[in-house]
């Protein structure tokens, strides 16, 4: 039978994700020692009036070579592979040189209590945990999944208006962390997932529930995450 698009559908779209859930969630009150990670009250801020919705940055595993080049008199050039890597004083960890940390990008509507929290964090280069959905389903506009991202705010840019003040934030992950105490998966979903920390963005009828990390060390897990990297995660 022919696909025409009215008594047979065409299968591709309905698969096609749009638009955003509207919202990002930050944990905090984490401690950074030496790339040692406790927390002893973890709290966290919901936006759920988003402006621009929040987008994420990854990195790819390919990178281009660098070289050091000499040239003879005869005009040869001669080449050897850089193969120096950077490594971060506070942690101790191999990190990029390049700018190719993944981060989270969005702009958010904020009242005086989260911005003061977010202004203390950024000031202070605390680490946080941020939260966001990934966006829609074309099909039945349920949820496609979650990304979470363990970093630090490293763009926190307030915009006043005559209208409600917009903040423009940037998480950056790319550094490897070692949870400790008060911070183990179970602690993270107990304050951000699950069905006791549902989350409702503006102008949506339902609340979305976010999916449970593990403690395993694949998959949906805990120990990814304190990879620095944004770990997907499907919709509960």
């Amino acid at each position: 039978m022919a696909i025409d698009g009215t008594t047979t559908p065409w299968t591709n779209p309905k698969d096609y994700m749009y638009g955003d859930s509207g919202f990002l969630r930050i944990v905090y009150g984490i401690t950074n020692t030496g790339g040692t990670l406790t927390a002893t009250s973890l709290a966290k801020l919901d936006f759920t009036g988003v402006v621009a919705s929040p987008s994420g940055s990854y990195a790819g595993a390919a990178t281009e070579q660098e070289y050091y080049e000499s040239k003879t008199a005869t005009g040869v050039t001669l080449r050897i592979p850089n193969n120096a890597f950077t490594v971060d004083a506070t942690t101790g960890y191999k990190t990029s040189k390049e700018n190719t940390a993944e981060k989270f990008e969005v702009t958010v509507y904020c009242g005086w209590t989260a911005y003061k929290q977010l202004l203390a964090e950024y000031r202070a280069g605390n680490v946080v945990i941020a939260c966001r959905g990934m966006g829609l389903k074309a099909s039945d506009n349920s949820v496609v999944g979650y990304e979470h991202l363990c970093g630090k705010i490293t763009e926190f840019a307030p915009s006043q208006k005559e209208e409600m003040w917009e903040i423009k934030l940037t998480i950056s992950g790319g550094t490897s962390y070692t949870a400790s105490t008060g911070l183990a998966f179970s602690d993270y979903n107990t304050i951000a997932t699950g069905a006791t920390n549902k989350i409702q963005p503006d102008g949506v009828t339902s609340e979305y529930t976010i999916l449970e990390l593990t403690a395993s060390t694949t998959g949906t897990s805990f120990a990814t995450l304190m990879t620095g990297v944004i770990l997907q995660t499907a919709a509960s």
